[in-house]
């Protein structure tokens, strides 16, 4: 009787064991191989966990190339009682080196000697599949940075001086997609937006040059240089009042105005705001942009080297 009740006991311990498993004074989903519901916390940044939808990684790196580094380290927050584990994320200025962890839309910076290859994956958008079945979408970007090279790597890019080659990678080639990202890059004097493309931008204080290798690139003026339009609407407007005034015969006013309109036609024709440069060609773009031209023969392809 005895060991038929020992028998009943132990069986009983084995199931609550099978059920609630050892827990040692602690529930074990408090665990972070059970819990995916583990906190963010910020040591010295600001917010400065990844962006899930833009994550930039240190591909390689020559020279000098400074950058603002993020990493996390698994630490208990708890102040009493069981476990309570946690991402604190930490950052910090230096230099790069490849597999460093970039904070989205913060400065890199290359030395006279430095060059950086990153990788940007971004999650895109979406297509539709069926109607009842939506599938997110990524790409990997690759760019590289030349030396003398300031930009802000994000989505939206931003370009600041310098020399940088982009080439996107689409991984889901030949769908329709619903972007729900900005993928535009922003420079000093232009805004662009890349349309499955391998491409460069040159940009100083006074310019941008854009050089399209694979697909194409809308390239738009941030500003234009519209003063010679309003210059000739304002003189055309000042003959009028001469000749009210009996200052001109109405044959000077005549042919002035006629001049003075071609003119106007002639810079209202010039301001284009955008175009789409494709691949082989190039465009300047500063205060206007420049005629689309073929890259030249000898073109530098630097990246490459």
């Amino acid at each position: 009787m005895l060991k038929i009740i020992l028998i009943l006991i132990f069986s009983s311990a084995l199931t609550s064991f099978a059920q609630t498993g050892f827990s040692s004074g602690h529930n074990p989903h408090d665990s972070l191989l059970f819990d995916g519901s583990v906190k963010n916390l910020w040591d010295n940044c600001d917010n400065c966990q990844p962006d899930s939808n833009c994550e930039i990684t240190v591909y390689n790196v020559k020279g000098s190339a400074t950058g603002t580094v993020i990493w996390y380290t698994m630490e208990d927050i708890s102040t009493c009682g069981p476990k309570e584990m946690a991402k604190v994320w930490h950052c910090e200025v230096r230099q790069l080196k490849a597999g460093d962890m970039l904070k989205p839309g913060e400065e890199i910076t290359t030395g006279s000697d430095g060059e950086v290859e990153l990788r940007v994956k971004i999650k895109t958008g979406f297509y539709i599949r069926t109607a009842q079945s939506v599938e997110g979408v990524a790409r990997t970007d690759k760019i590289k940075l030349a030396p003398g090279t300031t930009m802000k790597p994000s989505c939206p890019t931003a370009m600041k001086k310098g020399r940088v080659w982009i080439n996107e990678t689409m991984e889901e080639a030949g769908k329709q997609i619903n972007e729900t990202i900005d993928r535009t890059i922003e420079s000093v004097k232009s805004k662009l937006k890349p349309k499955g493309t391998q491409f460069t931008i040159e940009t100083n204080d006074t310019e941008d040059l854009i050089k399209v290798y694979e697909g194409s690139v809308e390239v738009i003026l941030k500003k234009f240089d519209d003063s010679d339009v309003k210059n000739n609407t304002e003189e055309i407007q000042k003959l009028y009042q001469d000749y009210q005034s009996g200052k001109i015969s109405q044959e000077e006013m005549i042919k002035r105005v006629k001049e003075l309109s071609e003119k106007v036609q002639s810079g209202v024709n010039d301001l284009k705001m955008n175009v789409t440069v494709e691949a082989g060609y190039q465009v300047k773009a500063g205060v206007k942009l420049s005629e689309i031209v073929p890259i030249p023969p000898d073109d530098d392809k630097w990246w490459e080297k």
